[in-house]
């Protein structure tokens, strides 16, 4: 159970994150500023550089959170025996949705080099983008029941995955957002798992 200095970081974060996104929102990412964040989650700008490194981080931050939201989503009773790819449809649902009705903060995510196409593929797991590990975990579960083929590397799966939905989303962008991003990335989980479903 967390103690209250961790409780008090955690509130501390998440104040700033609410204001940035407020202020994102309302004035545009290029016309906030750090002081105005710090001075609307009312910390100083000290204490905003304990928690992030730069104005681009808390963009970084903002699309995490949505990630954690899905992940404690779908590890609901509810969801949790829901079955793999049902799980994995659910993840990018929430993932889409999010995209879909905050696609200005998700250009500039592209735009300052904070969602990096790169780290989505790294070597070893423990530099996983938290998305593709999301989805890896997902992938292992789905082997360990059975639902999906024992002999598939999960790590690849998922990292291939996470490209997939990546680069439907950029295409998304490009296209003007005209069609449901979430639909799209229904599809690609539908066209990956076809070819590793058990029987």
């Amino acid at each position: 159970m967390p103690g209250l200095r961790e409780k008090k970081k955690a509130s501390t974060k998440e104040s700033l994150l609410n204001a940035a996104e407020k202020l994102f929102r309302e004035r545009g990412y290029g016309e906030t500023t750090v002081d105005q964040i710090a001075d609307l989650a009312q910390v100083s700008k000290v204490t905003f550089y304990g928690y992030f490194k730069a104005k681009e981080d808390l963009l970084t931050g903002l699309h995490n959170r949505v990630l954690e939201s899905a992940l404690a989503r779908i590890n609901q009773p509810e969801h949790k025996n829901a079955g793999a790819v049902a799980t994995l449809k659910t993840l990018a649902s929430d993932l889409g949705r999010w995209t879909e009705e905050n696609s200005d903060l998700f250009k500039v995510l592209l735009t300052e080099k904070t969602l990096p196409l790169g780290t989505c593929s790294p070597a070893d797991s423990e530099n996983e983008c938290p998305a593709a590990q999301a989805m890896i975990d997902i992938l292992e579960r789905g082997i360990e029941s059975g639902e999906l083929r024992a002999d598939i590397d999960a790590k690849r799966i998922g990292r291939y995955l996470a490209l997939m939905s990546f680069s439907e989303k950029m295409s998304w962008l490009q296209l003007g957002c005209r069609d449901s991003l979430v639909e799209r990335l229904q599809t690609c989980v539908d066209i990956l798992v076809s070819g590793i479903k058990a029987n």
